[in-house]
């Protein structure tokens, strides 16, 4: 979506002028962010004008008035509570609109007219740091693209955590790219703004067109090497990406812009290729529920393995999941880290102890880089490197190659460590602003400050005491606010009592407020050393911000090792409890799994239940299997127990099996229920075969399909041919085998065994007691001659006269059936004997002429017209 503001002055001139200082103020701060909602800090208010107050009261639901008439018109106006910001922000960031956050700069005083203000922050839907706007579980992603004839230059980058890669895919890929992460904003050059395929490419994500100088080549290529400290981008593996180069330099031109900060974390560039990890579709993340379930209260994949104690271990083993490994070298070192954690149970329960005093990390070392950490998480920061140590000492001489390598990442900020630990107070408050950060003893100069502000508020005491005494007013008091200072407070009824010497400050209902030539000396004591005081805790923080970016490099690798170590302990916690195997993983093209059990559903049946089943899948052999069984009896769970155990295996994760033997797979498709899209005009029938078109254009001979039904949406003749169409395809041949489980109802789909060498029957076992159906959920070979249907019917609870009556109709249908087929033998029963015996015949040698392998479904299906019409009728 795009979101396109402009200044209230811009439209078209409906702002007829100003003429209050705060108005013209506002309006110089809207001309410089006029693609943004700007939220104008006023007291304890964020108020919006013109037409963001009539944006905002429709987005928001908020109350549209007016500030005044200026000219004769009035200013629209809408505004919310400064402390409720946080709310309004998410929600207008999920509508893809940007927020340009002006603060107040000064404290407001009873002689100045107009406070000093400016944007202190831009938020957009890509560029989010606070931890009240993010999912502390979920990574969120900005990508920007560079469209070109046939390859599209790609950057994508986590902004929080400093994550960033380049790359170059096809025009008719790029949408499966971005759909690997979770992408919020897209940046796309200006003159695409018109393009009819962005909307297409970038589907939900928020859009916001930047000037295509952005993406000029050598200003990219200058950019980066300067914001990576490199002469040249060969060190990357990125010198060849023109495209690539492109998009990311106007990446990091626009955080530069936005966030005014030289984005000292984005130190690295990651190569991303289409090849370096299992390609995951949206399709297939939602069909095997790896990240969420559909269902209320329903559990995920991630769900199940994430034991996590930390946000960023979380989002980290969260990563694994949906770009699982390809490389078998890589994949080999995490289950060797896993193996460990597992077998060393003292050595994984000591580091999750330590785990769980951690924090976030991983963004608090972004945010620092952005100059937007307080003083509360710089605390943490420090409270976390403090246990760095006795980690690394845990993980000292381990055999695992990655283990010890994370140990070595972790680093040593013991100094650094030990500065903010000396320097502020224990949980010290997260603005500034309330002072008292800095430890006492840390700065003699500001312990001196504290102790005459201290002083001098002891003198102030003791003078109330005093001034109570003299005047004879019992409820005298001292008070103070930020607006007036310090006072004396008189009710009404005692102001007889107050002495010449007392100087009138405040008149209010019921009461009145003085001051004093003495109490204006004690206050001045007290509000000088407390300013002083405050420059000086300002001042020190800042100092210990620099000294930690100046680290940025080391810290940011020490946040992902911890979280990398977190991810790899949470899979072997859930390994050990849960019997997983550790998967043998190889480059063939074999999947043999013993006793494989579904990760997910296990987990909802009582421990021991659950009924395992081996899946032999190889593509010189069995490379497709056909599952038949009644609905209900387990066939749809199986087929995503399969993809789910490769997922994990690939992951680096120990497998729900008491044996795994995994051929590296590059890519998992899944065909999986039934829905139509009303949004966008398509039923279900095309929606499955949008999807089989894809599976049948993107498959290789190292991928994974899983068809749960395929030709439901529409007449059973049309479903099966084309089901069967589909099958002879993706058998192909041994170049193009990919290794394929098929679950259906088409009986006559169990005949391609005898077709098709690579092909096997697979059935799952049901028992019959008198008119009850019961379910073994036990996969065998062989096909199942009989769908049960009206069993299944009575089990999932339809009416007895329904079950009864349909009964009654399949036995009447049955005995027309046998009927029909008995007066039509000669001719049927000798056809049906040409078409699956292998006889020589005149319509065997039709088929041996057929090449299939050049056939498209459609012209398989004309065939076989031609055939049934030719050889019907012959006696």
């Amino acid at each position: 979506m795009d979101a396109k503001l402009e200044s209230p002055g811009a439209r078209n001139k409906r702002a007829p002028g100003t003429s209050t200082p705060v108005m013209e103020q506002y309006v110089r701060m809207k001309a410089t962010y006029r693609d943004s909602i700007l939220f104008f800090r006023m007291g304890d208010f964020y108020e919006m004008f013109y037409e963001d107050a009539k944006l905002a009261s429709k987005v928001l639901g908020l109350t549209l008035t007016s500030r005044g008439r200026i000219r004769g018109e009035a200013v629209p106006l809408a505004g919310i509570p400064w402390h409720a910001a946080d709310g309004y922000i998410a929600k207008l960031l999920k509508c893809g609109y940007k927020v340009a956050v002006c603060e107040q700069l000064e404290k407001p005083s009873p002689g100045k007219k107009l406070v000093k203000r400016d944007v202190v922050e831009v938020i957009t839907p890509g560029t989010v740091l606070s931890d009240n706007l993010l999912d502390e579980k979920e990574s969120v992603f900005l990508a920007s693209i560079f469209p070109s004839d046939e390859r599209y230059g790609i950057a994508i980058a986590d902004v929080a955590t400093g994550d960033f890669m380049a790359g170059e895919t096809d025009v008719s890929k790029i949408n499966d790219e971005l759909s690997r992460f979770s992408i919020r904003e897209v940046l796309l050059p200006e003159e695409f703004s018109s393009s009819p395929e962005i909307p297409r490419i970038t589907g939900k994500s928020s859009r916001t067109f930047i000037d295509g100088k952005s993406f000029d080549y050598e200003r990219a290529k200058r950019l980066l090497k300067e914001q990576l400290s490199q002469g040249d981008l060969h060190a990357f593996g990125c010198d060849d990406l023109r495209d690539g180069i492109r998009a990311a330099g106007a990446l990091i031109h626009y955080l530069r812009e936005l966030k005014r900060s030289d984005l000292s974390h984005f130190d690295s560039l990651k190569r991303l290729t289409e090849s370096s990890s299992m390609f995951l579709d949206e399709t297939t993340l939602r069909n095997l529920e790896i990240l969420k379930s559909p269902y209320q209260g329903g559990r995920s994949l991630a769900g199940v393995l994430d034991r996590t104690l930390t946000p960023m271990g979380s989002r980290t083993l969260r990563a694994f999941l949906v770009r699982p490994l390809l490389e078998t070298r890589e994949i080999v070192e995490r289950h060797d880290a896993v193996e460990e954690l597992v077998t060393d149970s003292l050595l994984r329960g000591r580091l999750r102890d330590f785990m769980k005093s951690l924090k976030d990390t991983e963004r608090f070392v972004g945010k620092l880089a952005f100059d937007r950490i307080n003083p509360n998480e710089l605390f943490l920061m420090g409270e976390t490197l403090k246990v760095i140590p006795e980690i690394r000492l845990l993980l000292e001489n381990r055999s695992s190659a990655l283990l010890r390598d994370i140990e070595l990442k972790l680093g040593d900020h013991s100094e650094y460590a030990a500065l903010l630990s000396a320097a502020l107070v224990p949980n010290p408050p997260m603005t500034l602003s309330e002072g008292g950060i800095i430890r006492e003893g840390f700065n003699k100069e500001l312990d001196e400050l504290r102790m005459s502000s201290k002083n001098a508020k002891h003198a102030i005491a003791e003078l109330e005491r005093k001034e109570r005494e003299i005047t004879g007013v019992p409820n005298l008091r001292i008070g103070y606010n930020r607006v007036f200072g310090y006072y004396f407070e008189v009710t009404k009824s005692n102001l007889k009592k107050v002495p010449e010497y007392f100087e009138r400050k405040q008149t209010l209902t019921g009461l009145e407020r003085f001051t004093t030539e003495e109490l204006r000396k004690f206050e001045s004591q007290v509000l000088g050393a407390e300013e002083k005081a405050n420059s000086l805790e300002i001042e020190g923080f800042e100092r210990l911000k620099e000294e930690g970016k100046a680290k940025i490099h080391s810290l940011k690798l020490s946040a992902n090792a911890l979280a990398q170590l977190d991810a790899l302990a949470s899979l072997a916690e859930v390994a050990a409890e849960n019997s997983y195997a550790r998967p043998s993983v190889d480059a063939s093209n074999r999947i043999e799994i013993e006793e494989g059990r579904h990760p997910v559903v296990e987990k909802t049946l009582p421990r021991g239940e659950f009924v395992p089943n081996d899946t032999t899948l190889d593509s010189s052999s069995t490379q497709i299997a056909i599952v038949t069984g009644p609905n209900m009896a387990g066939k749809s769970t199986y087929l995503r127990q399969v993809g789910l155990i490769i997922v994990m295996a690939q992951a680096g994760s120990f497998v729900p099996a008491k044996k795994a033997s995994i051929g590296v797979v590059d890519r998992i498709f899944t065909r999986v229920g039934s829905s139509d899209e009303i949004t966008t005009g398509r039923s279900t029938f095309m929606v499955e075969m949008n999807e089989m078109a894809s599976i049948t254009r993107n498959a290789t001979g190292k991928s994974l399909i899983l068809l749960d039904e395929i030709g439901r949406g529409t007449s059973t003749f049309d479903g099966m041919s084309l089901a069967w169409a589909i099958t002879e395809f993706l058998h192909g041949d041994e170049g193009f085998a990919p290794r394929t489980l098929f679950a259906t109802h088409y009986q006559e789909l169990t005949e391609l065994p005898s077709l098709l060498p690579r092909v096997v029957n697979l059935n799952v076992v049901v028992k019959e007691w008198g008119d009850e159906l019961v379910f073994i959920r036990k996969i065998e070979e062989g096909a199942s001659d009989r769908s049960y249907g009206i069993q299944v019917a009575k089990l999932a609870g339809l009416p007895g006269r329904i079950v009864e009556r349909a009964k009654e109709v399949l036995r009447e249908l049955e005995r027309e059936g046998a009927m029909r087929k008995k007066a039509m033998a000669p001719k049927d029963a000798a056809l049906e004997l040409q078409l699956f015996d292998e006889k020589e015949s005149e319509l065997i040698r039709e088929l041996e002429r057929l090449d299939t392998d050049e056939m498209t479904p459609i012209d398989a299906l004309n065939a076989l017209a031609r055939l049934r019409k030719e050889y019907g009728k012959k006696e």
